[in-house]
């Protein structure tokens, strides 16, 4: 079976995805219910909050909106873990997320290839992720944060987010984000 029905009522085909497809509020209900690291960690973290944490890394750069979509593929594919992910077996997934997400990123009016400091947040919120869930990453890729950036990790003040919390947080973003290049 091949296609999806959202929390909307959407029925998709995951191989063949329309930009109508897309719904920032399937985006936002699907990912706050998706757990990271296969919720290997003291308190669940969903990709919508972390999601949110990397736009907000991305803040005073041109790419906050795409931080904040950068894994929006997810909500209609699922989470993997990266380590998994990667490997050779995955191929076809890879494949099918990547197709998702660059037409998602484009939908959404983003540069359909993540920017480097869309990258650079990405990794430096797994690691700390995985710090504040009582994780420790043992991947050179996911390098120890240099001062600047742990100072503005202090400055995210933290907390574990609720489902509904993270819901509402990633829509309130996106809202943000979304006047703020209107003006």
């Amino acid at each position: 079976m091949d296609h999806l029905t959202t929390i909307s009522g959407k029925r998709i085909n995951l191989f063949e995805m329309r930009p109508e497809d897309f719904d920032i509020q399937d985006i936002a209900h699907s990912l706050s219910m998706i757990n990271r690291f296969n919720g290997h960690v003291t308190h669940p973290i969903s990709v919508a909050q972390h999601s949110v944490f990397v736009s907000w890394l991305c803040d005073d750069t041109p790419f906050a909106l795409q931080g904040l979509l950068h894994d929006g593929a997810e909500a209609y594919v699922g989470d993997v873990t990266k380590w998994l992910k990667e490997t050779e077996a995955m191929a076809a997934y890879r494949k099918t997320e990547e197709s998702i997400q660059r037409l998602l990123l484009t939908t959404f009016k983003c540069a359909p290839e993540l920017s480097s400091p869309v990258l650079r947040a990405d990794k430096l919120m797994v690691r700390y992720e995985a710090w504040r869930g009582g994780m420790i990453i043992h991947n050179p890729n996911y390098p120890e944060p240099n001062r600047e950036e742990r100072v503005q990790l202090e400055d995210l003040r933290w907390t574990f987010w609720d489902q509904q919390t993270a819901k509402d947080q990633f829509m309130n973003r996106f809202f943000e984000l979304s006047l703020r290049s209107t003006k």
